[in-house]
């Protein structure tokens, strides 16, 4: 059976905040695979995951606090298909309270590639005081 491979996948990351909360979007990493098969791995250039048409790709984002009060934080995804229609999956483990040095991971919804090309995808991450 062939399998047709989606070309790329580019993530831009982004933060939203202002001192004394300061974080790092610290690591990105992906689930896919329509099977299953494929485990965790990290996401990035020399890694870039290798997905087939159909696949779902699920992403998990850790955050990190780096700044020096307790802070709360929410991570956005936003993924661009080749045809540009855009996909806002919800993330589990959201508006968690952290202190300094400390971080969270929000686990994504999967996103059906579902079209061959170029997938874009951004992620932010909005961080308020939680003192």
């Amino acid at each position: 059976m062939a399998y047709t491979v989606v070309d790329t996948i580019t993530i831009s990351a982004a933060t939203v905040g202002a001192p004394p909360v300061e974080g790092i979007i610290d690591t990105v990493m992906y689930w896919s695979g329509a099977n299953w098969v494929t485990l965790w791995d990290q996401f990035g250039a020399v890694n870039p995951p290798l997905l087939t048409l159909g696949d779902d790709l699920i992403l998990a984002v850790m955050w990190a606090n780096t700044g020096g009060v307790n802070a709360r934080a929410n991570v956005d995804l936003t993924v661009t298909s080749p045809s540009g229609v855009t996909t806002t999956p919800p993330g589990s483990g959201q508006g968690q309270q952290k202190p300094p040095g400390s971080g969270q991971t929000v686990q994504f919804a999967g996103v059906s590639l579902n079209e061959v090309g170029t997938y874009t995808g951004s992620i932010v991450l909005s961080m308020e005081s939680a003192v």
